[in-house]
Parts: C-alpha cells; structure tokens; sequence
C-alpha cells in the first residue's frame, strides 16, 4: 500500500514539473529519494532486526545514493562556493531550466 501511495506521490511530482521551477523541482526530487531510501532501509531493519546493516538494499541505499547522490546534491545548491561558480560558468545562470 505505501508503494502505490509513493508511485502517485512521485506520478504527481513528474506531472506539475512542468509548472515548478527547476531548481525547487531539483530539490523536491531529491528530497523524495532520500526519504523513500530512509523509509526502505526502515523497513528492512524492522524485517531483518539482527543483520539489516548488511542486506545489500541497504548498503546500496546507503553508499551508493544517500552518500554520494542525495547529499553531494545539496553541494549544488550553495551559493558562492567552488562548485556552484563552476556550474555557472559552464551552464550559465539557469542550469536547472
């Protein structure tokens, strides 16, 4: 049941992005995973109480997409820091349009 509530949840995101901005969208998109990755790896621990750290789910959510995508995302968003005067530099003032 909390799959369907999450696909229309997500269903509902892709359909007003054409009416949000693309910097808010970016940030409402990556709020989404991370909490549907924290929701997952939850679940798991109340499924597999005493080994749920080890389940390969996990450790996938964890290293893969809430270390090194989810979190380096909010990197972008900074202002005036190394990274986001690159991105301007290379994609202009709208990257995210």
């Amino acid at each position: 049941m909390i799959y369907l509530i999450i696909a229309v949840v997500y269903i509902l995101i892709i359909g007003f992005g054409n009416s949000i901005p693309g910097e808010s969208l970016f940030i409402i998109k990556t709020i989404f995973i991370s909490l549907f990755l924290l929701f997952e790896i939850i679940g798991e621990k109340k499924r597999n109480i005493k080994y749920w750290l080890l389940s390969p789910a996990v450790l996938a959510s964890l290293l893969t997409f809430l270390l090194s995508f989810t979190l380096t995302n909010f990197v972008y968003l900074l202002p005036d820091t190394p990274v986001s005067n690159w991105i301007y530099n290379k994609f202009g003032p709208e990257p995210f349009a």
